[in-house]
């Protein structure tokens, strides 16, 4: 039972005999008025309850619900009935309830004795037209006579009048009416006698069974509560060892990755077939790394719930653009036919995480030419009839069969296990895919015929930012071929001078070879402390730095530190953060710090210099 006063419920838990009240289990018995009572007085006063005369939730023969009378008594939190009522109250824990069907109950009673008067049973506290509870006729089916004496008795807080009557007229001196209140009154106390006991021994055995299962449910918590604490404790240990093997792998990636590119653009065609081929397998291999890694962690950030959404004006073209060019020469390698086609305009501009989007379409793509030995990839897109944002990629390779499809969304699944042999990879991109999908508020469906290729299908609701529509790729030749090869800044952007916030040589060498080609003036630093002292120079020489590549792992003073003592100084740069950790929180813990932009290691030069055009172009714009 609960506490009623506000508004709480007396459910029924437990119940003797079961066979004859299974329909009780559950049920609120204080929902009606005539019922709360009895417990609400109860409760406040400490003491056993009853009501008058009421239809009980136990039903007779004929289905219609049984007249009888129920007795209540509260039990506290603790077994001692508080002095205050306020108090008993607030400690209120169940109650012992009884109901009595007294036709049943008295009848049976006063018959089996067989007395040779009847009685009247009255609710003394009840209204006038309800007061009669029970009836026992007298031998030969008189109801009254004369009555011989009436017995008060208190029960339950009420009083209840028991009148004696005689079928006839008699004649009885005081003697014998004596001898009968004395029959009577002892066997009345011993009936009261009767039912108190066994509403006590029901409360005792219900305290009992209370006691055991507050032990039950005490352990029960305690070890729910040492699971939960090992599961989190697990849980913490997995995130530290992610985020640790996320630093210390992208770290070396990113010198490894830079410089494989920086000699492919530098040796070109004077490379000799064998140093070309070693470039190549360099960069596959740290990109198979690098995927397998963030593959790992976005799963990690799905099962925690922590994968998150950031939206940012998205340009299609260039997120079309973008990905058929760093799948182009996968393509291009195998024979591959890969192109994009508009069904219908779409809209220029959407509302999307860039980086998320991105993946998704990357990682169609990318399986396609995967499982594509000849033929092609066709990118298609187009604006759905609710105005989402559709694309599929369709290809002409080994295709699947409808069992294959049915697991292929499945975590750590290829088509056939002897794919991953065949063709690489974790079998993790396809789940983290339709995850992604289901967060943007859309799906993706997948139809295939072994053999002859396959079709996934992409529809997201984005939100269209302004009315432009395009139906074609600007130049997508170009886009394509020089995808990789970083383009020299415009000549009104040279005059955006960077400031190179990074402890690593190797990384060093690496950004102010791209930052020269693409002829940005730049100064480099290898701690906080210096980067501070970097830009107040500048900023008191009149010659203040438009972007900042910040380290977030410096000595003396780290990269969070940097930019919240730059921000505090109202520095206008925009702060670019460069970091190998890739967690969940990561890039949030950098914007929170007040960096304008994040970039994880390994990135991609192309990335990093277009990442530049645009803060500086915005800065300007503003």
């Amino acid at each position: 039972g609960d506490r009623l006063a506000d508004g709480m419920h007396a459910i029924v838990e437990y119940h003797e005999p079961a066979s004859k009240n299974s329909a009780l289990g559950g049920m609120d018995v204080a929902a009606k008025p005539e019922n709360r009572v009895v417990y609400e007085e109860s409760m406040r006063t400490g003491q056993m309850g009853a009501t008058g005369i009421i239809d009980l939730a136990q039903t007779g023969p004929d289905g219609e619900p049984i007249k009888g009378v129920v007795l209540a008594e509260p039990i506290y939190r603790g077994g001692v009935v508080p002095a205050d009522e306020s108090e008993r109250i607030r400690r209120i824990e169940a109650w012992v309830a009884m109901s009595i069907d007294v036709e049943t109950f008295l009848g049976g009673w006063w018959n089996e004795a067989g007395f040779p008067w009847g009685c009247v049973l009255t609710d003394a506290d009840a209204a006038p037209d309800r007061r009669d509870v029970f009836h026992a006729h007298a031998p030969g089916g008189q109801h009254a006579g004369v009555n011989l004496l009436t017995i008060p008795i208190a029960v339950g807080g009420r009083r209840w009048d028991i009148d004696v009557f005689s079928p006839g007229p008699i004649v009885a001196d005081d003697h014998a009416r004596a001898d009968m209140t004395l029959l009577l009154g002892l066997l009345i106390s011993a009936l009261l006698t009767g039912i108190i006991w066994s509403l006590s021994n029901t409360r005792y055995h219900a305290l009992k069974a209370a006691r055991k299962m507050t032990g039950h449910l005490r352990r029960s918590e305690e070890r729910q509560r040492e699971l939960a604490f090992k599961a989190e404790q697990a849980n913490r240990m997995k995130s530290l060892f992610l985020a640790n093997m996320s630093h210390d792998v992208r770290t070396p990636m990113t010198a490894i990755l830079g410089y494989s590119r920086l000699l492919e653009q530098e040796l070109g065609d004077h490379a000799s077939p064998l140093t070309t081929e070693a470039l190549s397998a360099i960069r596959r291999s740290g990109d198979h790394l690098l995927g397998l890694i963030n593959d790992v962690l976005d799963l990690s950030k799905i099962e925690a719930g922590r994968l998150t959404l950031s939206l940012e004006t998205v340009s299609t073209q260039d997120l079309i653009s973008g990905c058929l060019g760093i799948i182009h020469h996968q393509a291009e390698d195998k024979g591959v036919d890969l192109h994009a086609e508009f069904v219908t305009p779409i809209p220029a501009y959407v509302s999307a995480d860039p980086t998320r989007l991105r993946q998704i379409m990357l990682n169609l793509l990318g399986n396609a030419v995967k499982f594509t030995s000849s033929g092609r990839v066709v990118l298609s897109v187009w604006t759905g009839k609710d105005g989402e944002f559709c694309f599929e990629v369709r290809d002409t390779g080994i295709g699947m069969s409808g069992n294959e499809m049915d697991r292929v969304f499945e975590p750590f699944v290829q088509a056939d296990s002897s794919h991953t042999r065949r063709f690489g990879g974790t079998g993790l991109g396809l789940t983290i895919v339709r995850h992604l999908a289901k967060q943007m508020g859309g799906g993706i469906e997948v139809d295939s015929t072994p053999g002859v290729g396959t079709r996934f299908t992409v529809r997201i609701p984005l939100e269209q930012r302004g009315e432009k529509m395009i139906d074609s790729l600007r130049d997508p030749g170009t886009d394509i071929a020089g995808i990789d090869d970083p383009m020299p800044a415009p000549p009104r952007l040279a005059r955006c001078r960077v400031l190179v916030a990074e402890d690593g040589p190797d990384n060093q060498r690496l950004i102010a070879h791209f930052l020269k080609k693409a002829g940005y003036p730049f100064d480099i630093v290898d701690n906080g402390r210096a980067a501070i002292e970097a830009v107040e120079k500048a900023e008191s020489e009149n010659k203040p730095y438009g972007v900042i590549l910040l380290d977030m792992q410096l000595p003396e003073v780290d990269g969070y530190g940097v930019a919240r003592a730059l921000r505090a100084r109202q520095t206008n740069a925009d702060i670019i953060a460069l970091t190998a950790h890739a967690m969940t929180g990561d890039r949030e813990k950098c914007l929170a710090a007040g960096c304008d932009a994040y970039l994880a290691k390994p990135f991609d030069p192309h990335a990093l210099l277009e990442e530049i055009k645009r803060r500086y172009r915005q800065s300007r714009a503003a």
